[in-house]
């Protein structure tokens, strides 16, 4: 049974909504949507700010409670503000050096495995694969792999 995290609920639930208005207002534009994917864009905005006035000490860079998906979730969803990212990525690598809210629990390795090493899934069954690593500031390597059924995939 996976550890319980300290990450509200609140936080990962808002950041779920933001990302199903951004996927929205892309699939509407691909199909050529204009009024709707305006309409989503839109409202993935609407979303982002007050998530960054709840959440974020602006002072500090954490997010909520500073838990590590509190801190990496907003970075990787891309709601973190361009002046706000440096404190936040700070607060971050100093909670995984910490060893708070250890890894083994859960609750940043897919972070780790999907935006820094970019390991994605193209379809189900991980066919085909995508691999788009998006690094870090001051982070020059990063290797990671995952096994599915389909046979091991390495990022590095």
């Amino acid at each position: 049974m996976p550890a319980k995290t300290s990450t509200p609920e609140a936080v990962t639930s808002t950041l779920c909504y933001y990302r199903d208005a951004e996927i929205i207002s892309k699939v509407a534009g691909w199909l050529g949507e204009n009024a709707e994917q305006k309409k989503y864009a839109a409202l993935a905005e609407k979303i982002a700010d007050p998530f960054n006035k709840r959440f974020l000490d602006p002072e500090t860079g954490i997010y909520a409670n500073g838990s590590q998906t509190s801190l990496a979730a907003p970075l990787f969803f891309g709601v973190t503000k361009e002046e706000d990212r440096a404190k936040v990525i700070e607060k971050l690598l100093a909670s995984i050096k910490s060893n708070n809210d250890h890894i083994m629990f859960g609750d940043i390795a897919p972070w780790m495995y999907h935006a820094l090493a970019g390991i994605k899934i193209g379809a189900p069954g991980f066919k085909p694969v995508i691999i788009e690593p998006y690094p870090v500031e001051d982070l020059t390597f990063a290797k990671a792999t995952v096994d599915p059924l389909r046979g091991p995939i390495t990022s590095d």
